[in-house]
Order: C-alpha cells, then structure tokens, then sequence
C-alpha cells in the first residue's frame, strides 16, 4: 500500500467494517480471515502496529484452525512484515513459517525493488527460496526416504523428487542429504531434534 493517502485509508477502513459485519452475519469464516488480515495491513499503513498485530493474530489463529494457508497467501506480500513479527512473538510458528516459506521469491524482489530498497538474491531468506513442495520434499528427506518413498507419497516421479533434491541442496548450499536436513534444522525450516 505504498504511496497511500490518508483518505484512502479511512475508505478502506469503512469498506473493511462493512465487509466485515456482512461476513460476520453469514459466518464466513474464510472471508473473515480475509478481512482481518486486509484490515491489519492498513492499521500497519496506519502505523497502528499493536492493532494491526492482533488483527493478524486471529486471523491466523482462524487460518490455522482451518488449514486456511491460501486465503492468507492470496491477500499478499505486504502481510510479510507483520508475520514476521508475529514469528517473533512466537505466535503459530509452524503455521506461519509454512506461510512465509510459501511467499514466491520474484514478489519478495519485486517489492525490494520497487520500495528502491538494494536487495540480491543472497539476502532473501531461504524460507522463502524454498517452494512448497520443496518444502514437502525436504520434510520426507528429514525422514529418511528414498526418492522413490518420496515420489510415491507426494504423487511424483523419481526423476522429479530427485530434480527437487538438487534445488534444495543449491539452496542450502549443500551436497547431500543429511547436510540439507542438517541445514534446514539450523536456519528453523524443520522442527529440531
């Protein structure tokens, strides 16, 4: 919401409000975990941060509840900043790290280079390099599968687990299978022993 005036601000506070009270009436729980979502990043605009994280905390929390991750994702990158903070606070870690992971890189840039902000690819955090069934992938690896466990399981071939394996030792910076757990452990992408 980059170069937002305060009248549109207050719009969206009114559109927000009516959305919400409609959703409410009708009990629409994906549209409400929207809304919220929607309306904490014009409190964030606002610089109303306290406000703005806990309208993402029950968003989240009703997300979570209801394995909502896309609804979440489909509202955009400008939630990044505010997820992230709310990782800090160690709200929903795991369900929020499946959601910062699941961000596409070229929006993470994007946004680097339209806020003038200097950016290389080395600085975006691997959660985010990471795509979702690399995610899924990776998961399998940490229990010790083979790429044909893995490929039968996630509905995949060999050919195509073991091409997924060599993105995530690039990314990791590896050459091997435990290295890549090993390493995912460390940076907070698996659940530690």
């Amino acid at each position: 919401m980059q170069n937002t005036y305060p009248g549109d601000l207050a719009k969206a506070e009114a559109i927000l409000a009516r959305c919400r009270t409609a959703a409410s009436a009708r009990n629409f729980r994906g549209r409400l975990i929207e809304i919220d979502a929607l309306d904490a990043i014009r409190c964030a605009e606002m610089g109303q941060i306290e406000e703005a994280l806990a309208l993402l905390t029950g968003s989240v929390t009703r997300a979570e509840s209801g394995g909502a991750l896309r609804i979440l994702l489909d509202v955009g990158i400008g939630l990044r900043p505010l997820l992230q903070e709310l990782l800090v606070r160690n709200v929903a870690p795991a369900f929020i790290g499946r959601l910062l992971a699941a961000y596409p890189v070229d929006e993470v840039l994007l946004r680097a280079a339209s806020s003038h902000a200097p950016m290389t690819h080395a600085l975006v955090p691997v959660e985010v390099l990471l795509t979702n069934r690399e995610m899924d992938v990776l998961l399998l690896l940490s229990e010790r599968l083979t790429n044909k466990e893995i490929a039968t399981i996630l509905t995949l071939t060999p050919r195509t687990v073991k091409k997924h394996t060599i993105n995530i030792y690039q990314k990791l910076h590896v050459d091997n299978r435990r290295a890549a757990v090993n390493a995912a452990r460390a940076k907070g992408l698996l659940p530690a022993l």
